[in-house]
């Protein structure tokens, strides 16, 4: 995990990775899969069901996986 912490930052990762999207100021990372509709976890999101998996910031700012930084 790495460590962001200002804005300009974060928002390149997302604008960067298709499968990430904003909500609020949380990064939100959508990985597509049939079995979420089956799931108590599972969400839709543009007509697709999957997981999601929330990168909220912190007093350091959003931990996000190293494999988002290109």
């Amino acid at each position: 995990m790495i460590t962001v912490n200002n804005y300009e930052q974060a928002d390149s990762i997302v604008s960067k990775n298709k499968s990430l999207r904003w909500d609020g100021w949380d990064i939100v990372q959508f990985k597509a899969d049939a079995s979420a509709e089956y799931d108590k976890r599972g969400v839709r999101y543009n007509n697709k069901w999957g997981f999601e998996k929330r990168y909220s910031p912190d007093r350091e700012g959003w931990r996000v996986p190293d494999g988002f930084i290109r």
